[in-house]
């Protein structure tokens, strides 16, 4: 880890955060409610595309194309390694506006609570996500921003940042590119994204959590395999023609699946009003 992430900052609450989101999660059911809380949430901001992408890949090594060994990968924090395999992320076509930023630091005070024309509230719904991850992450315009409740990596003792969130710009001096592309290169799954540029969306990755994480997790114990993302998102197709007709601005919803050695993902799923 570099210090020298200039305009990165840290971007998490002050309290513990493992007790805290367990007893949300018993609190909010696990399998479809997590992709519509998603989708409630890209509604509230006022995207027009949800769409949902199963990435089988491992992401941990790659090959040095010189030598065919394995290099390391350039990520934002040698120890975010542990969460470059298998993923579901999710994306729209909307950017996170500050207040969005702030609910999810507050987890359960969400900014949404205020205004009645929201549905979902990114500060407590969001969080059944933890039902399949230990450590999201996201981009949104030209920020990035990884969470990581168990504070093993950004606890100050490793790193500079100490509240379990880390967020700031990957274009400020062009530090994303140049410190950590691979960190930002596992977004570009459904698209080449331009990252010298702000990404015109959002884009959320959920590593899933593997049989080894699940014995540690102080989130849940309960391991994510790929076959019960895939049967969430099979629930979340039936579910979609009633569930679209009650968004305000969500138009289509896409379903997509990459499995290992597949360079394009495969489209699963769509529909459109």
């Amino acid at each position: 880890m570099t210090t020298a992430l200039i305009g990165f900052s840290s971007h998490g609450i002050r309290e513990p955060l493992t007790n805290r989101i367990a007893g949300i999660l018993d609190e909010y059911p696990d399998g479809t409610q997590i992709a519509r809380e998603l989708l409630q949430n890209s509604d509230d901001a006022r995207s027009t595309v949800q769409w949902y992408l199963l990435d089988h890949h491992h992401h941990q090594t790659k090959s040095d194309s010189g030598s065919g060994q394995a290099e390391e990968l350039k990520l934002f924090h040698e120890d975010l390694n542990e969460y470059m395999g298998p993923a579901l992320l999710a994306g729209s076509d909307s950017v996170f506006e500050e207040v969005d930023f702030v609910s999810m630091k507050n987890l359960a005070a969400s900014e949404k609570k205020t205004d009645e024309t929201k549905i979902g509230q990114m500060g407590i719904g969001f969080n059944s996500i933890y039902h399949m991850t230990d450590c999201p992450s996201f981009i949104s315009g030209d920020q990035f921003m990884v969470i990581e409740p168990h504070e093993r990596i950004f606890n100050g003792k490793n790193s500079p940042f100490t509240e379990g969130a880390v967020r700031g710009s990957f274009l400020r001096n062009n530090v994303g590119l140049e410190l950590f592309p691979d960190q930002l290169k596992v977004f570009s799954v459904l698209e080449d994204i331009d990252f010298s540029k702000p990404h015109r969306g959002t884009i959320f990755r959920f590593p899933l959590r593997s049989e080894e994480q699940a014995k540690t997790s102080k989130l849940s114990k309960n391991a994510y395999s790929a076959d019960k993302v895939l049967e969430m998102l099979k629930k979340l197709k039936e579910e979609a023609l009633r569930g679209i007709l009650f968004l305000k601005h969500i138009e289509r919803i896409e379903i997509y699946e990459r499995k290992e050695g597949e360079d394009r993902p495969t489209k699963l799923f769509q529909i459109e009003i």
